[in-house]
């Protein structure tokens, strides 16, 4: 039996319309024999237990096993494209100014009227695709990485390659949405950096207050500015 926490629905996380977690007491983890250690990450959960696939949840897991840093509690996103996403970032409205990126840890994954990030290098979570979303997940984009994508892209852009559109009725003329083009800059402190160009001089994409990618409509903002959103990796 796997680790994980007691089931509530993904309103409660704020990811759709509904109640906040805020005042949700820490859900005890339950496991027993021998099969009992947390995963190493959401999509091993997912591999290791289909039955868990579609039960989106705040679960347990232990990026560098028994004997290292104790378990962490993350969102998994059990759903979208097959599911075993893990939720690395999330805005949330007045979030203006809180620190915020990759390799930021703020907030609280059970509080979603706070901005929200895991801080996955020091985490320890390995991953080769990153998921762009909107908050209720009707929007959804993802595309692949290389492993050591945060270490090889802390200072600068890199390009995203051919990015996927899972959810949502934006069919971009060009494939993906422009601003969509560029990633990386992992090093940054404000911002989970998107931009049609390689260049720095504007810090675009999720903020903590939500996404900032210039342009409303589909062909450059893959209709996601403005709105609240999410960064998943597995």
């Amino acid at each position: 039996m796997l680790v994980g926490c007691r089931p509530f629905d993904g309103s409660d996380l704020g990811l759709v319309d509904g109640g906040s977690m805020a005042d949700t007491p820490d859900a005890e983890p339950t496991a027993s024999g021998s099969d009992a250690e947390p995963p190493p990450s959401c999509k091993a959960l997912v591999e290791r237990d289909p039955t868990r696939s579609g039960k989106d949840d705040v679960y347990a897991i232990d990026p560098d096993g028994p004997g290292g840093d104790p378990p962490i509690r993350v969102f998994c996103e059990m759903t979208i494209d097959g599911g075993g996403w893990t939720l690395v970032g999330r805005s949330a409205p007045n979030g203006t100014g809180a620190p915020f990126g990759w390799r930021i840890a703020t907030g609280n994954v059970t509080d979603p009227t706070r901005p929200y990030s895991l801080d996955v290098g020091t985490a320890g979570l390995g991953f080769d695709e990153v998921l762009v979303a909107d908050r209720d997940r009707t929007i959804a984009y993802k595309f692949s990485v290389g492993r050591a994508f945060l270490t090889d892209n802390a200072a600068g852009p890199v390009s995203t390659g051919a990015v996927t559109r899972l959810r949502g009725d934006c069919a971009a003329a060009e494939g993906a949405p422009t601003m969509l083009r560029f990633t990386g800059a992992t090093s940054l402190t404000d911002v989970f950096f998107f931009r049609d160009i390689d260049d720095l001089g504007q810090h675009r994409g999720l903020t903590p207050s939500g996404f900032d990618l210039a342009y409303e409509d589909c062909d450059q903002g893959g209709l996601l500015h403005r709105a609240q959103g999410m960064i998943l990796v597995r």
